[in-house]
């Protein structure tokens, strides 16, 4: 048992000696830089104006939103919605293009989802983008949600597209 113990802190002292001694290299003068996320939706400004945001049963009403890089990164971004409250919530469609490109259709409940409204474009830093985002009362909506009401938060996230590859969310 003595033995054992005396080869294990002898091998302790080696490798630790070793360790202690073994050459080491170093580069002075390294820079880096970071960057910043910023994303800014339509400047602050609600994305619907209350006379625009009358809807009636499979009418849809739509506005255009410019989200702007305003970091110093280049960025990914998608849209989600927050505190959706409402009579109507639950019978509100929403759809999102970018161009032609339909980036996303559905419902409001989907559009929480994080990430389900992700843009495929990279924002680089200064540059924008016009989005059209529609919502549409379904064609089946009731005498129940008539009259009734929607509210809801229009959010974005943003990721630095060094952080994920140009992958994304």
């Amino acid at each position: 048992l003595r033995l054992v113990a005396a080869v294990a802190l002898a091998s302790l002292v080696v490798a630790l000696a070793w360790a202690l001694l073994s050459p080491r290299a170093s580069v002075r003068g390294n820079v880096f830089d970071t960057g910043t996320v910023s994303i800014d939706l339509n400047g602050g400004a609600p994305a619907f104006s209350e006379r625009s945001a009358r809807l009636e049963p499979g009418r849809a009403v739509t506005e255009e939103l410019v989200v702007a890089n305003t970091g110093t990164a280049a960025a990914r971004y998608c849209l989600y919605l927050e505190n959706l409250q409402g009579d109507a919530a639950d019978a509100v469609e929403f759809t999102v293009l970018l161009g032609d490109a339909v980036l996303f259709s559905g419902d409001a409940a989907q559009l929480e989802r994080r990430g389900s409204c992700a843009s495929p474009t990279i924002l680089e830093p200064g540059q924008a983008e016009t989005l059209a985002v529609s919502v549409r009362l379904r064609e089946g909506a009731g005498d129940d949600r008539q009259g009734g009401g929607v509210g809801f938060d229009l959010c974005a996230d943003a990721v630095q597209v060094a952080n994920v590859g140009g992958g994304g969310f």
